[in-house]
């Protein structure tokens, strides 16, 4: 099963990936979030906590004696099981289905459209090797 992330989690993944695969220390982790959200400190903290216990977090001790936080989830990696999440329980597995659904519910931009078609390409393309 994948590792489910609230959107409140999400909210505290996002500010770790744009930071980095170095990390964030604990104060530039909540000086980024805080003023975003208008969460109190404590919110914050339990998120992280969370965040910590799913394996999602790690924490180390900077040089200074504070707290850093890095990702061990990639967001790569959380979008493929969220989407995979999607597609198997709103869609029965059925990719095709998610499509129709989600264009008929909102036109697809032309730059859109373009990019499905050179996706449908490459894949057609790759049956052939």
């Amino acid at each position: 099963m994948a590792m489910r992330i609230t959107e409140a989690e999400m909210r505290v993944m996002e500010t770790v990936w744009a930071a980095g695969s170095e990390g964030l220390s604990a104060a530039d982790l909540l000086g980024a979030v805080l003023p975003q959200t208008g969460w109190s400190e404590s919110t914050c903290r339990t998120l992280v906590h969370r965040l910590m216990l799913k394996g999602a977090l790690a924490s180390t001790r900077a040089p200074g004696g504070g707290a850093s936080y890095a990702a061990q989830l990639t967001r790569d990696a959380w979008l493929t099981a969220e989407s995979q999440g999607v597609v198997d329980r709103l869609f029965g597995g059925q990719v095709a289905a998610m499509v129709a659904h989600v264009t008929h519910e909102r036109r697809p931009s032309p730059d859109d459209l373009a990019r499905l078609r050179r996706l449908v390409a490459e894949l057609d393309a790759g049956e052939d090797e």
